[in-house]
Order: C-alpha cells, then sequence, then structure tokens
C-alpha cells in the first residue's frame, strides 16, 4: 500500500484502538453523562461520527467501486480540500458548529450498539483504503452526502473523516477527564 493510503489506513485504527480503551470500561451511566446541557456526553461524540460517518462511507464504497485514474501517490489535493481536511483535523484549534442533521439526538444511548456500529463504519472506511490502492484518490470525486455542491477528492474525504473521527475521540476523552464525571 502506498504512504499515503498507508496513513489513513492507520489513522482509522487507531480510532478502533482508542474508541474501544475509552468505551469499553465505561458503565451506561458514565458513556451518557454530559457535563452540562450543552456539552456532548461520550456516547452523543461517537453517535455524531456514526451519523456524519455512514453516508461518507456509502458514497465513498460506490465512486471506488467504479474505479478510476490510476496512480501511487502521493497525493495533492487543491486548496480548498486541504483546508476542509486540516478544519476537522485532530489538532485543529478552530471550533466550528455541527450542521443540524449530524447533532446526536440526545437521550440514552446503548454502548454496545454504539461502539458496533462505529466499528462497523469505520471498517467499511478501512476497506474502502484498502480498495483504493492503485488509484488516483487525488482525481476522483465525490459530492459530501451533507453538501451536494463541494465535490472533493475521496482522498480528502478518506483523510478528513479519519481525523475528524480522531478529534471527536478526544473530545470523549476530555469528557471523562471531567471533575464532574461519575465514579465507576
Amino acid at each position: 500500500m502506498n504512504s499515503t493510503l498507508a496513513s489513513y489506513a492507520a489513522s482509522y485504527r487507531q480510532a478502533n484502538d482508542e474508541a474501544e480503551a475509552l468505551v469499553q470500561p465505561l458503565t451506561a451511566e458514565q458513556f451518557n453523562w454530559k457535563p452540562d446541557a450543552t456539552s456532548w456526553s461520550v456516547a452523543e461524540c461517537l453517535v455524531h461520527l456514526n451519523t456524519a460517518n455512514a453516508p461518507y462511507a456509502a458514497a465513498i464504497r460506490e465512486r471506488i467501486a467504479e474505479g478510476g485514474p490510476q496512480g501511487q501517490g502521493p497525493f495533492r489535493y487543491g486548496w480548498f480540500a486541504r483546508m476542509f481536511v486540516k478544519s476537522i483535523a485532530p489538532e485543529g484549534t478552530l471550533k466550528m458548529k455541527t450542521a443540524p442533521s449530524m447533532n446526536p439526538k440526545a437521550s440514552q444511548h446503548d454502548k454496545a450498539a454504539v461502539l458496533d456500529e462505529f466499528n462497523a463504519i469505520n471498517a467499511t472506511l478501512l476497506e474502502q483504503v484498502e480498495r483504493a490502492e492503485g488509484l488516483d484518490v487525488s482525481k476522483i470525486r465525490i459530492a459530501s452526502p451533507f453538501l451536494k455542491a463541494m465535490r472533493l477528492p475521496v482522498g480528502a474525504f478518506l483523510e478528513a473523516l479519519a481525523g475528524h473521527e480522531l478529534r471527536h475521540l478526544r473530545q470523549a476523552q476530555r469528557v471523562t477527564e471531567h471533575p464532574g464525571f461519575p465514579k465507576a
């Protein structure tokens, strides 16, 4: 696998490992606990990722199945794609409002079901990274399922989604470090 795709794959594996390590030891109360009414719980961070990533995973799977120009990387993306990737990266400092369609529904969430869905979506994304081997992921484009006018390279979406996962997993970790977080 080329180095660009290998780094995307490593990020998805890292996200899986971090999600498992974070969520498995939590009780249902801890999983659903919120620091305040405007903050998300650990559960809501993962539900948001599931809500956001599932449509992208399906669109990327469809587009990669169609094939396209061949290329081995390293892949370069235009300024808008780079800005998009950077804006939702784990180290990004820009706090953004989530689009209403991607907001988690407030309620009690089942830990096993949420984590299973996260792992399944992540497995689909990781599979697409592997299936993209040999394709020029900087030239194959898809429209965002949430904003059809935004058409970016598949590679940029694969990189952005991996970063987005890590960003929200860091957010979920911070919830568990809050002074009011329930003790097991």
